[in-house]
């Protein structure tokens, strides 16, 4: 009689044990459906509580820390990655031959990651109309090397010098462009949109994948 009940009370507490495992979980999934996944950029602000990151009306997302000007990034390069600024005379080198400048003046470089590789950063502030930086500077010599590249530019209307085409602080441009076919070294991202009467031109170079 008591190896019955003890098997009754051993049966009950296993059954218990299930009960509030199954309650669990399902508390735990339903918390996650709930609050959905780690917003990018909630990761971003968590590790680097001296830097103000923001969405501005443009595109891309503004970091600025006090200790030097405004700088912008891909909103698509957010995440758990550490923020740094970094001269940009050290990033320069890891250019590709293909990538040079416009004229202007470069405003700023940060590298982004806990450990290497970084993806790297550099902001370049420049006249030269968004169709103009594209269409005359960047896609002809991409062409002529066969690069793969993506992307395209949004805004419409008509694109100009910011004295003739007000209208034009709607447009914007976003490209990938992959090493050749064969060889290692990064993506490079351009991004460009107009801030007041500039454009502005966000390069990022992003490690290859490892293997």
């Amino acid at each position: 009689m008591r190896a019955e009940r003890g098997g009754w009370y051993a049966d009950q507490l296993a059954r218990l044990l299930l009960l509030v495992a199954a309650l669990g979980v399902g508390a735990y999934l339903a918390y996650g459906y709930l609050v959905g996944p780690p917003d990018a950029q909630s990761e971003l602000r968590q590790l680097n509580p001296g830097w103000t990151i923001e969405k501005p009306r443009h595109m891309g997302l503004s970091l600025s820390d006090g200790s030097g000007p405004e700088l912008f990034i891909n909103g698509d390069d957010a995440g758990p990655l550490r923020l740094q600024r970094l001269d940009c005379a050290q990033l320069m080198p890891a250019f590709p031959s293909w990538l040079r400048l416009p004229p202007g003046r470069t405003i700023g470089c940060l590298q982004m990651g806990q450990t290497p590789p970084f993806t790297q950063v550099l902001n370049h502030r420049t006249d030269m109309p968004i169709t103009e930086l594209w269409s005359r500077h960047f896609e002809p010599h991409l062409d002529e090397l066969q690069l793969p590249y993506w992307g395209g530019s949004t805004g419409g209307g008509t694109d100009g010098p910011a004295s003739s085409t007000p209208g034009r602080k709607y447009r914007s441009m976003s490209y990938g462009v992959d090493p050749a076919p064969g060889t290692a070294g990064p993506q490079v991202g351009l991004m460009a949109f107009y801030l007041r009467n500039e454009t502005v031109l966000v390069i990022t170079l992003r490690p290859p994948p490892r293997p």
